[in-house]
């Protein structure tokens, strides 16, 4: 069973519009930590509740693969 997936069943998953897409991953305390995307090709991370957050190699990779997928979905938009 994968608790990360138990509690927080939208993790990993890209979510929003042109405006704004977002996603959620855990980290290893399993703090959810929600991310942004604007298509600036940066993530920004909302950790403001958190005093610290505690990043896996996985979650770095996730972090990565959600800006590719952010990355694309905005040239997709652009291209409209």
């Amino acid at each position: 069973m994968d608790i990360e997936k138990e509690l927080f069943p939208e993790k990993d998953k890209l979510k929003g519009n042109k405006d704004e897409l977002t996603s959620i991953i855990v980290d290893e305390d399993l703090d959810p930590i929600k991310c942004y995307f604007y298509g600036d090709g940066l993530v920004h991370l909302d950790i403001e509740q958190y005093s610290e957050i505690v990043l896996n190699k996985q979650n770095l990779n996730t972090l990565r693969n959600l800006l590719s997928k952010a990355e694309k979905f905005y040239r997709e938009e652009e291209s409209l």
